[in-house]
């Protein structure tokens, strides 16, 4: 579906995809743009970061802080988009805090050194991530010391087939997005559940 909201190239947005009460919400920079129903479990195989879930339309630029939070609708409103890297803890008194970090099941903050091939899981889970011509890069940064760059022809981030990434129910996806440019798809997440259904995140008009 294209919402008909215009991405600014060359700049960093926050984009999140949220479903609650089987109604999904994506915001950009905090403020709803589009709303559908959607009650579907995603439950198959072959998720993608950064690229269609058949490995075409790679996100042209940069992708920092993606998270996946199962079973959490972590925005029902407009918000205020996070102003520091999605946290690493969920104690009270940490001095950075997320409630909700316990109920993450994937979240990449693509830091590393320039040209760099490991995508580090820092949710409970530790999910292997495999790259294919994705990079860690020092060019553009939101947080921490790298993003993941993509090409926006043949790179992603592949996950593994887990039940930890399933979405059902009430789930929060966002992430940090840099678009170098805008070609007619750029996903930031794509995945195939077979019987037809798909989900994919990121178009050039949200």
């Amino acid at each position: 579906t294209n919402t008909g909201y215009t991405w600014t190239n060359n700049t960093w947005n926050h984009v999140a995809y949220v479903r609650a009460g089987g109604q999904i919400t994506i915001y950009v920079n905090g403020t709803s743009v589009y709303t559908v129903a959607d009650a579907i479990n995603y439950t198959g195989t072959n998720m993608l970061v950064g690229a269609y879930y058949d490995t075409a339309y790679s996100v042209v630029g940069y992708l920092d802080d993606f998270r996946y939070t199962p079973g959490i609708a972590r925005y029902t409103g407009n918000f205020t988009v996070p102003t520091q890297a999605y946290p690493n803890a969920g104690f009270v008194g940490s001095s950075s805090y997320d409630p909700f970090f316990f109920s993450t099941s994937l979240l990449l903050h693509m830091d590393g050194s320039n040209g760099g091939t490991t995508f580090t899981d820092s949710s409970l889970n530790g999910l292997t991530v495999t790259p294919t011509n994705a990079t860690t890069s020092t060019t553009q940064v939101k947080y921490g010391t790298a993003s993941g760059y993509f090409n926006g022809t043949s790179a992603y981030l592949t996950l593994p087939s887990s039940t930890d990434i399933n979405l059902t129910g009430d789930f929060t996806i966002e992430s940090w997005v840099y678009l170098t440019s805008t070609p007619s798809f750029s996903m930031v997440i794509g995945d195939n559940y077979g019987g037809g259904d798909y989900i994919e995140i990121g178009r050039a008009h949200v």
